[in-house]
């Protein structure tokens, strides 16, 4: 009778085994990605306008500037020099087309992203009001020029890649499901 129990217990858990095996390869095979449809890209190029969550923002230019350039340019940021540190920046023009006040720092940055492929970068920056009041409040149909400063350090791009990444194509994205709506730049406008 003992021995009955050991051959019995030993199938019960073969069966077990195999049964959760079975399960894991189905779901496995299972495409969750079938049930989500492909997001659109929309892609903007510069002088375009992307209407973004009650704002209309038309991008300018992208440049690419040491600790140096970006104290003179902008000392009102109080940029810290450090060693290996370059700044990428997107200037834009920031139009409030909505019924309320929008803050760009609190309702549109967190959204926004630069990704550069094939160098694969990507990094959330800070904004920064040119000229006006330096504030990032928009009441209704007020426009500003508005900069969004990224960090380029050794972490992210070593200085020997740095040639290829300021060739590279940049993203400025605002969304990616299910709209994927970003700024292309093929490359940088000026270096420096």
């Amino acid at each position: 009778m003992i021995h009955y129990n050991k051959i019995n217990k030993k199938y019960i858990l073969w069966m077990v085994i195999v049964g959760i095996w079975l399960i894991v390869c189905v779901i496995g095979n299972i495409n969750v990605n079938n049930r989500f449809p492909k997001p659109i890209d929309k892609y903007y190029y510069l002088g375009d306008t992307v209407e973004y969550l009650g704002m209309q923002i038309k991008a300018e230019e992208i440049l690419y500037k040491n600790d140096d350039g970006m104290i003179d340019n902008y000392p009102e940021i109080n940029i810290k020099k450090k060693e290996g540190r370059n700044w990428l920046v997107v200037k834009l023009d920031v139009k409030n087309v909505s019924d309320k006040v929008i803050d760009f720092e609190t309702d549109i940055l967190p959204n926004i992203a630069m990704v550069a492929y094939p160098i694969g970068y990507m990094n959330q920056g800070s904004a920064y009001a040119l000229k006006d009041n330096k504030q990032l409040k928009f009441s209704l149909e007020e426009e500003k020029e508005v900069i969004i400063y990224f960090a380029v350090g050794n972490g992210q791009v070593r200085q020997e890649r740095r040639k290829k990444f300021l060739e590279s194509q940049f993203y400025l994205d605002f969304s990616l499901y299910p709209e994927h709506k970003a700024f292309v730049f093929n490359g940088v406008d000026s270096k420096i």
